[in-house]
């Protein structure tokens, strides 16, 4: 699954690229992912891991962002929590992030219903392929 995921992420980062180049912004971060559940369209939203210990200093570092106006989602929250409880786990925990968060989110189910969400969280493991750009649902 490592492969499976770097080659996701590389994907993602390689087309944003071709965006910005060719000056199609509006496009930026947009994909769309196949399931077995359905189409995802979304943009990528990149998560700012806090980072959670258990000393103390995940307060101070929450405190520091809110002090420079550096936006903290619950996603920056979650990511942190999990890297800190895997992070000496001896046992056969996946410690590399497997999922993707998306935010502008449609997502078509069968039959033809279209579910629109702020974000989502998709896990890597569930991707069947990909489209880099989204593709619009409504045609379909």
């Amino acid at each position: 699954m490592p492969g499976k995921t770097m080659y996701i992420d590389c994907l993602i980062d390689s087309k944003n690229a071709v965006l910005r180049v060719n000056e199609d912004l509006q496009e930026v971060g947009y994909m769309t992912y196949f399931t077995s559940n359905g189409i995802i369209v979304g943009k990528v939203s990149k998560v700012n891991s806090l980072e959670m210990t258990d000393d103390g200093k995940s307060e101070e570092e929450l405190a520091r962002r809110f002090k420079e106006n550096i936006p903290v989602t619950v996603f920056d929250v979650a990511d942190g929590m999990f890297k800190n409880l895997v992070k000496d786990s001896e046992d056969n925990i996946e410690k590399d992030n497997k999922s993707i968060i998306l935010e502008d989110v449609q997502i078509l189910t069968y039959p033809k219903h279209i579910l629109k969400l702020n974000f989502l969280v998709l896990f890597t493991d569930q991707i069947i392929g990909i489209a880099p750009g989204r593709i619009d649902l409504n045609t379909m």
